[in-house]
């Protein structure tokens, strides 16, 4: 298992003498294995953490506002769209796929999509 943690983007508003936090942590390992962590993470952490997977061998945790459907709201309020279309095929594109459906908009998953984006 590899683990990475990422304090490397630069704290949008530092504070002098304290030190940056991880903004990011991937873990790399076997697909069960993450399988597992994942659930004690979600369970332990709910609310306080996004947590999504791009590969069954990988999982990365951030900050619970820093997913793909709130990158992408964001992103259509500062360019004005009113509407935009969604297209994943990850469990970390879930987030992104649920706000365009619950927008209004239109959220879909590719055919060969894992199952967390099918849903």
């Amino acid at each position: 298992m590899a683990l990475h943690l990422h304090d490397d983007y630069g704290d949008p508003h530092p504070k002098q003498g304290v030190p940056s936090k991880a903004q990011l942590i991937h873990l790399v390992g076997r697909e069960q294995e993450l399988d597992r962590i994942e659930a004690r993470v979600r369970s332990a952490f709910s609310g306080t953490c996004a947590v999504g997977r791009n590969l069954p061998t990988d999982l990365v945790a951030t900050h619970p506002d820093a997913t793909k459907g709130r990158a992408a709201a964001r992103l259509c309020e500062a360019l004005g769209l009113s509407r935009y279309l969604a297209i994943g095929d990850s469990g970390n594109d879930v987030s992104m796929l649920l706000a365009a459906a619950e927008s209004g908009d239109i959220g879909v998953a590719m055919a060969n999509a894992r199952p967390a984006a099918m849903e």
